[in-house]
């Protein structure tokens, strides 16, 4: 395995910067089970990493240990409604593997270098479709992992559905899960219908779409009052082809949509044009929002209480943003909103504890039993779990 020591590295977007004492690149689980013995060679919090594509800075404290599982990349077995892979391996790069095989995910989530591993044990969202969740967790049947301890170990539904429960809101918490084996369909040809209405509108005619059995993705406008509703639903009945449209769409909120809102805000000198009198700040991008199915396939779910809509504001960023962000948080919890661990940053315990209530009691005990030396325990679950 390969070990650098002292050395600086950023999330994905440059918003969190780390400085691990040690970045191990593990190759097999003999190599993990090397990491989380060895208390002096790698020092606690040993904390693992994929993509680093969380808004959180979860992945560990300065001076501790990062375990990077890209390399632990390899696709192992399919059966036909699961495949198995390794922890490390992406999203995309497992999905044009079941492509192959006229098979696919029950979600397709947005992000697609996202880590098996990291799917398995976080958060993440997209629209349910009728009889399914929006999070890609409740998916996974199975995991291999090692223990804070250092011990080898399988979890499956079948044998062990409570522990599975708990592994897929873990976060890391309870070991490093290195092989991951998750739920897969047919593939299935999609229809997407796009429309365009007011927020009064919109409130009128969502519960007519669920009766009517698309899966609801949103763009919302607010300063509009706007939102575009993209409605999906499987079409089995055509032959599953690609579209470019699909790729215009994906590049234009990845790159067209910010590219044009960063133009704007140069080209505006007047900051009473750009910004509001209250806060001087406003979000340039649209908040993306997803209808997600009640779920408690994880013990920490966001949708555990019923069905729920996610709001997620989106920006290009900015000292601004940071602080908006503090006041959505405060906003949210005064109005029973549910955030994401790994993509809700600047989380305070309280938010926490209002949101989760007694599942967050119950998740920081099964943790503790699990790593009584706090072995993988980093400063911002320990904040939050307190």
């Amino acid at each position: 395995m390969d070990i650098k020591r002292d050395v600086t590295i950023k999330s994905w977007d440059g918003t969190w910067t780390y400085h691990p004492k040690v970045i191990v690149t593990p190759e097999s689980a003999e190599d993990l089970v090397e990491i989380l013995t060895d208390e002096v060679r790698f020092p606690a919090p040993v904390r693992p990493a994929g993509s680093m594509h969380s808004t959180a800075r979860m992945n560990g404290d300065d001076g501790g240990t990062m375990v990077d599982m890209t390399k632990m990349n390899r696709i192992l077995h399919f059966t036909e409604d699961t495949v198995t892979v390794e922890a490390g391996a992406t999203y995309i790069v497992v999905s044009d593997a079941l492509k192959n095989r006229g098979l696919q995910f029950h979600v397709t989530t947005e992000i697609g270098n996202v880590t098996l591993g990291a799917i398995a044990t976080a958060a993440t969202k997209d629209s349910s479709f009728p009889g399914g969740f929006g999070q890609v967790s409740s998916y996974v049947t199975a995991v291999r992992l090692v223990t804070p301890q250092g011990t080898l170990r399988e979890i499956n539904e079948r044998d062990n559905p409570e522990e599975m429960q708990i592994i897929r809101s873990s976060y890391g918490l309870m070991g490093v899960v290195y092989e991951v084996t998750i739920r897969v369909r047919p593939t299935t040809a999609l229809s997407v219908r796009h429309y365009s209405l007011s927020l009064d509108n919109f409130r009128r005619y969502y519960p007519i779409y669920k009766a009517r059995g698309f899966a609801v993705m949103y763009y919302i406008f607010p300063y509009v009052k706007r939102v575009l509703v993209e409605l999906r639903k499987d079409n089995p009945e055509t032959k599953p082809t690609s579209r470019y449209r699909w790729v215009y769409r994906n590049r234009f909120w990845r790159k067209y949509g910010p590219a044009v809102t960063l133009w704007i805000e140069r080209m505006t000198s007047n900051r009473k044009l750009r910004a509001y009198a209250e806060t001087r700040y406003r979000c340039n991008l649209p908040s993306v929002g997803y209808a997600i199915a009640r779920d408690v396939e994880a013990l920490l779910s966001y949708s555990w209480e019923g069905a729920t809509l996610s709001i997620d504001p989106a920006s290009t960023g900015g000292a601004e943003w940071e602080e908006f962000l503090h006041h959505y948080n405060e906003f949210c919890s005064e109005w029973r909103g549910v955030p994401l661990f790994n993509q809700t940053p600047f989380l305070t315990r309280e938010q926490a504890r209002r949101a989760f209530g007694v599942r967050l009691q119950q998740f920081a005990a099964r943790r503790k039993a699990a790593d009584p030396k706090n072995r993988m325990l980093d400063s911002y679950f320990r904040e939050l779990l307190s």
